[in-house]
């Protein structure tokens, strides 16, 4: 047998084959330098094993800890992804469909805000809405027919009054104003497209609710229909001079104010604050025609002498035109009186109501009366038979 050399003879482990816990100390020892060189400098915090050892080693030798990392979204498949890359535009309006089907308090383009009474206003049904869209055509169709009736009676181009002939005859500019102020309307009535004007709240259970209420709505569309044919302002629309203005008759302001006051109180309003925002924009408009009065007809003398000739004694107008603005300022309450003892807006109960109703745990009106009493008295009596 042969000696074994010098280096193995001072140190035996030298040749000697590794043992098997030298050969995992070598292990952690090149795993711990290695987690250590990728971890963040800040989440290079050492921590307690289990055993809570204190000892010098393990302190020394614990593993570093990564850092955290959010959870990352759950993976589609294949099938999904192939799908949605092929057409990506019918999965957006699917997923904006199946919000608006729950809530769409998520989707930017359709942000929900809180609605403006103490109580949701539930969407109209679809029979009011078309009757929403006859009531404000009918109206601008008889408007322009009688605009148009007037140029060709009164001949107001020959008078040196008109500054634009093509506004006169076409109308456009006119017709152009009514039809915003229409369409806004129609949309705060949620009557142009099933996601315009509405919001979704709790108490309804995933069902919508007007941003808006339809007084609200019906009230600003009366504001803003009367300003437009106050005489300087209609003057100007229909390609006059500003000071070439006319003037109304008192059956022309009469209808001009009657009418869409009482549709106003069938449709929509009926609570006293409403019916005194539309007593007063009834007032002023009679206060803005009486001061437009003196002035109207400046560049028709004949038509202006016409004129004053159907209004009778000139001492007798203030009086006169005061009778007229209190008579139209009384329209809403005696319209909304009408409305209410000849049943005239008698409709279907809702179903929105009757949900929001149960939700907060009231009985809906569409089951009280003396059916309803006798259901809920026999509901309880079964409960009490049964306890």
């Amino acid at each position: 047998l042969h000696a074994p050399p010098i280096a193995a003879r001072r140190n035996p482990s030298v040749c000697s084959p590794l043992t098997e816990s030298q050969t995992r100390a070598g292990r952690r020892a090149r795993l711990r330098a290695f987690a250590g060189a990728r971890a963040a400098p800040e989440a290079c915090s050492t921590y307690l094993p289990r055993s809570r050892s204190t000892s010098a080693r393990a302190l020394r030798f614990s593993p570093a800890r990564r850092p955290s990392r959010a959870p990352s979204a759950p993976s589609l498949s294949r099938s999904r992804v192939s799908a949605r890359a092929m057409n990506p535009g019918a999965y957006a309006g699917k997923r904006v469909d199946d919000a608006l089907a729950r809530d769409t308090t998520w989707v930017p383009a359709f942000e929900t805000r809180p609605p403006t009474a103490r109580e949701p206003s539930p969407v109209p049904s679809p029979a009011k809405k078309r009757a929403y869209w006859m009531w404000f055509a009918a109206i601008l169709c008889l408007e322009t027919a009688m605009i148009r009736r007037s140029t060709k009676t009164l001949h107001p181009g020959s008078t040196g009054a008109v500054k634009n002939a093509f506004l006169l005859h076409t109308q456009a500019l006119n017709i152009a104003v009514h039809l915003v102020v229409d369409l806004s309307a129609l949309r705060s009535l949620n009557a142009l497209h099933p996601r315009w004007g509405v919001f979704f709240p709790e108490t309804h259970r995933g069902l919508p609710a007007l941003r808006f209420s339809e007084e609200r709505a019906v009230v600003i569309r009366h504001f803003f229909k009367l300003f437009i044919r106050t005489p300087v302002v209609n003057c100007v629309l229909l390609g006059g001079k500003l000071d070439g203005f006319h003037a109304y008759q008192v059956k022309q302001l009469l209808m001009m104010v009657l009418s869409p006051t009482f549709f106003a109180a069938l449709f929509a309003v009926k609570s006293i604050r409403s019916l005194t925002a539309l007593a007063l924009i009834n007032a002023c408009f009679v206060a803005a025609c009486a001061v437009s009065v003196p002035f109207a007809y400046k560049y028709a003398p004949d038509l202006r002498a016409a004129f004053w000739d159907t209004l009778g004694p000139t001492d007798d107008l203030p009086r006169r035109f005061a009778q007229i603005a209190v008579a139209l300022a009384a329209a809403p309450f005696a319209s909304r009186l009408a409305v209410w003892i000849f049943h005239l807006d008698a409709a279907p109960p809702s179903p929105v109501r009757a949900l929001a109703a149960i939700h907060e745990g009231r009985v809906p009106k569409s089951v009280e009366g003396p059916s309803g009493m006798k259901n809920q008295n026999q509901n309880q009596n079964q409960n009490q038979n049964q306890n």
